[in-house]
């Protein structure tokens, strides 16, 4: 068990489990080649990754690679585009078709590690 108490799930071939210090959030995975950078936080791993894709990326992938839910991944899409200070990033909003709501994408351009 981990320290929330809850029994870790089994990894997807190919990424690897992200120990998490907040007891409010549930783990991640990370994709394989970001192992290196398991010690940064979510938000930078997400932002490197989105960044090593070289297109638009909205919140449904992040939640699909990460294993988080569309929620959390939603609110990290937010919280990358307030960190203008570490990460450069375009963002647009794009609406489905037939969907209801209007979604933002992100294109990230450079990130800055201190």
């Amino acid at each position: 068990m981990n320290d929330a108490g809850k029994t870790p799930s089994v990894a997807k071939p190919g990424r690897i489990a992200k120990v998490v210090q907040q007891r409010n959030h549930e783990g991640s995975r990370i994709p394989a080649e970001l192992a290196r950078y398991a010690g940064q936080p979510l938000y930078m791993l997400i932002a490197l990754w989105c960044w090593k894709q070289k297109r638009w990326v909205d919140h449904k992938t992040i939640s699909s690679v990460f294993e988080i839910t569309e929620r959390r991944a939603s609110f990290q899409v937010s919280y990358l585009t307030q960190k203008s200070d570490r990460i450069q990033l375009q963002v647009r909003k794009v609406k489905s078709e037939g969907a209801q709501r209007i979604s933002r994408e992100i294109w990230v351009q450079r990130v800055k590690w201190r």
